[in-house]
């Protein structure tokens, strides 16, 4: 969820980034523009007891109309297998909000919003290294909280004949909520702005540039332990897409 415009994103802001096995998936029917997946994981990893198993559950209601698309994805994960002798952790919840609106066909403006409370991990981190929980972190407690995270996206998509321009906005506020015996620092923040040009030379092949940047502080210092992870950075590119 985080780069919402692909390629067009230097980090994640949204709080993600799990992968779970022995998934169903259930699809309804689309009706009058309205759909709803629901999905149940019985756990991140097959060598451990169901009682340690993570167990993930999630409903997406989704509409699709002419003009206006939106989703809303409630979450839940367990946090059984990060439970000490001494701490026993809260359980993850999550929301996302998820919209876009087009006035007119050449142009697009995008939102999104997610709240997650006692998550695992820094929200829009690459690696869920971060957590507090349950092995107290780089000078944070131990503690059965987790931490809350507000993720928001804004973002303007235009199209000039064979032209496209993409912009967007990001940025999150983190809160760690269990107790802190050294330095004191709960809170961190992240924003992204970004942007993309897109020039069409067919309905199938397109040259783009893209530009981003990324500022972070607070807990994203303090806990920084990848280089594929920066708290400030600068990224641009440049590519080739065709569909076949």
């Amino acid at each position: 969820m985080g780069t919402n415009f692909p390629n067009a994103a230097l980090v994640p802001i949204f709080s993600s980034g799990y992968s779970f096995n022995n998934t169903v998936v259930y699809n309804s029917p689309r009706i009058n523009g309205f759909h709803i997946t629901t999905l149940y994981s019985n756990g991140r990893d097959d060598s451990v007891g169901r009682s340690k198993s993570d167990q993930f559950a999630a409903v997406a209601l989704t509409y699709i109309g002419k003009q206006f698309k939106f989703a809303v994805l409630p979450t839940y994960i367990d946090n059984d297998s990060l439970n000490t002798k001494d701490v026993k952790l809260n359980d993850e919840y999550g929301i996302a909000l998820l919209g876009s609106y087009w006035p007119d066909p050449t142009m697009g403006l995008h939102f999104g919003y997610q709240y997650v409370r006692d998550g695992r991990a820094l929200g829009g981190s690459y690696f869920n290294y971060f957590t507090p929980a349950a092995a107290g972190g780089p000078g944070i407690a131990k503690s059965e909280r987790g931490v809350d995270t507000h993720a928001l996206s804004i973002g303007l998509s235009k199209r000039f004949g064979s032209q496209k321009i993409s912009v967007v906005l990001m940025g999150n506020k983190v809160e760690y909520k269990g107790d802190s015996h050294v330095d004191g620092d709960k809170d961190g923040w992240r924003v992204n702005p970004a942007a993309i040009y897109r020039y069409y030379l067919s309905k199938r092949t397109h040259v783009w540039a893209a530009a981003s940047t990324t500022q972070s502080g607070g807990l994203y210092k303090k806990s920084r332990s990848f280089q594929a992870d920066p708290t400030k950075a600068w990224d641009v590119g440049t590519g080739l897409v065709h569909h076949f």
